[in-house]
């Protein structure tokens, strides 16, 4: 039900979803090498590099190696991306159970790419490098990718879910498509903001008081870490507000941010420029944040209740408008979407 290609192995890997396993085969090899035993960057021709996932099926291994249960979207996670080399997997039914999971393992591959095996014994590892469990159920489907920054993608098919998580994780980012009844989703990938080869790019100066400020990010960026967008920051303040407080370590284009300062100070944040963004509000209060250029709410649905956009430098002001780089407190009294769009002036 997938399948990846490694161009600096050349090989390929693919997912037999019927029999719980994942299968790594030689690429290199011509038709004729590929129907025998031989030839092939790996001399094996054919023949099955590695496997993966329930050892039973060649013979090996307990119960307890039989880790993969009905799963899909298997890749290789690309070089120059955090865990590089490894094999992610978004594993529907976890060891036999109920619940799915996504699980990143690392191949035990030898110098002449070839897969380490002892006599007797399955292919390893015998458990995973990392693992995501928070409650995924995924009778069908779903899928995973490693981003550049060490985050991870997951497509949670059933309930029509798309959310990144941290390496720790940590949800950063998610959506629901939630019209009616749920449509299932079957994977999803995520692409940066120069995916579309825009050639140009802004600096920002965000400047910061001492203490508590309200940030955000109005910049498409590959490296969204916090640390690093702003590192005159004091580490571990960062907060974010979802009808609670929670420590954010990476920071979303729309969303707003507590963040602690020692000082007064500036920060640079170079990317590509946000023109609008469409932001969800739950009832009740929000912390959001705007694109590159100074903006106001469009506010279709009429959700916002006038005269409470809110700022903070020191102490809270009455805003109409939103600066980049700045984070707001808004009202609504429902759930819904508003648009921040770049003032045409």
């Amino acid at each position: 039900n997938s399948v990846d290609y490694n161009p600096e192995l050349d090989q390929f890997v693919l997912s037999s979803r019927n029999h719980d396993e994942i299968f790594v085969f030689d690429h290199s090899t011509t038709v004729e090498e590929a129907a025998g035993h031989s030839g092939g960057n790996s001399g094996k021709g054919g023949d099955i590099l590695y496997r993966w996932g329930k050892p039973q099926n060649y013979g090996r291994g307990e119960d307890s190696y039989h880790i993969l249960g009905t799963q899909h979207g298997v890749n290789w996670v690309p070089v120059g991306y955090p865990g590089e080399g490894n094999i992610i997997i978004f594993n529907n039914r976890h060891q036999g159970g109920n619940t799915a999971t996504v699980i990143e393992i690392s191949p035990p591959i030898e110098t002449d790419n070839n897969y380490f095996i002892s006599e007797g014994d399955p292919f390893g590892p015998d458990t995973w490098a990392w693992i995501y469990d928070d409650d995924l159920v995924a009778r069908i489907q779903g899928g995973v990718f490693r981003l550049p920054n060490g985050n991870t993608l997951i497509t949670e098919a059933d309930s029509s879910h798309i959310f990144e998580v941290d390496p720790s994780g940590n949800t950063v980012w998610d959506y629901r498509y939630s019209e009616g009844v749920p449509i299932p989703i079957a994977r999803a990938q995520k692409y940066g903001y120069d995916y579309f080869e825009q050639n140009y790019e802004i600096s920002l100066t965000i400047e910061n008081d001492e203490k508590w400020n309200i940030v955000g990010l109005p910049v498409g960026i590959e490296n969204n870490d916090v640390n690093d967008l702003f590192p005159n920051a004091l580490s571990g303040t960062c907060y974010e507000y979802d009808e609670s407080y929670s420590l954010a370590y990476s920071l979303v284009p729309g969303n707003g941010y507590w963040l602690r300062f020692s000082e007064e100070g500036s920060n640079s944040l170079e990317g590509v420029p946000i023109d609008s963004l469409s932001v969800f509000l739950s009832e009740g209060w929000n912390l959001i944040s705007g694109p590159a250029y100074t903006c106001e709410i469009d506010d279709p649905n009429g959700i916002v209740i006038l005269g409470t956009l809110y700022g903070y430098s020191g102490q809270y002001f009455n805003a109409s408008e939103l600066q980049a780089g700045m984070g707001y407190w808004v009202r609504a009294n429902g759930d819904g979407y508003i648009v921040l769009k770049a003032r045409d002036d």
